[in-house]
């Protein structure tokens, strides 16, 4: 089964990522007031960018860079509320995984600037 998704269908890129933004940014806000539950709904951002970026993937409504984004900043977001919890290898796999992330988009932009 193949899925496209138009620029103004209701799964655009856009129009998911708005609010997921809205939701981290926040979180950031609410951890100023509250650690835990700003730390909460920021990794929730994260996760939402997670799942969502991975549909918009699949469903070819964003490119393979923008997806490396998508997913270096996931794992970003979900980084505060594994330390305040001390959740020692979600913490580090964030970590491996923003960094593997933010290593194959230098390279693909390396390999485009060759071709360029």
């Amino acid at each position: 089964m193949n899925i496209t998704l138009e620029r103004d269908s209701p799964l655009s890129a856009e129009r998911i990522t708005a609010p997921i933004f809205l939701v981290a940014f926040i979180g950031v806000a609410w951890s100023l007031v509250n650690h835990d539950l700003g730390f909460s709904i920021l990794g929730s951002g994260g996760m939402l960018l997670y799942c969502f970026g991975y549909v918009l993937f699949t469903a070819k409504a964003i490119r393979r860079k923008r997806f490396l984004v998508y997913n270096t900043l996931a794992a970003i977001f979900l980084i505060p509320i594994y330390m305040a919890q001390g959740n020692w290898p979600a913490f580090g796999m964030s970590v491996a995984w923003s960094a593997v992330s933010v290593y194959r988009f230098w390279n693909l932009t390396k390999q485009e600037r060759r071709v360029s």
